[in-house]
């Protein structure tokens, strides 16, 4: 469980938390290759110095996106058919 999001945090903890913030961490170049998925072992503070991101405002956003609701899952349409 994450009380906070800080510095400190692991990124791949932080999506497993907070849904929504893995569109924020891609937009930064979050890496999920199955090859090349380290991004996800390193501290937020490491993510944002390997991507020259302002911790700070880089936290925020991720803040902001972990206050969004998860997506609702998608629902089939009802096919209404009417017998003649």
């Amino acid at each position: 469980m994450i009380e906070r999001i800080h510095g400190g945090t692991v990124v791949g903890d932080l999506m497993v938390v907070y849904p929504r913030t893995r569109d924020v961490l891609k937009k930064y170049g979050l890496n999920l290759e199955v090859d090349e998925a380290g991004d996800i072992y390193m501290s937020l503070e490491a993510f944002a110095a390997l991507k020259g991101l302002k911790t700070e405002s880089f936290i925020q956003e991720l803040e902001a996106a972990s206050k969004e609701p998860p997506p609702s899952p998608a629902v089939p349409a009802l096919t209404i058919q009417t017998v003649a």
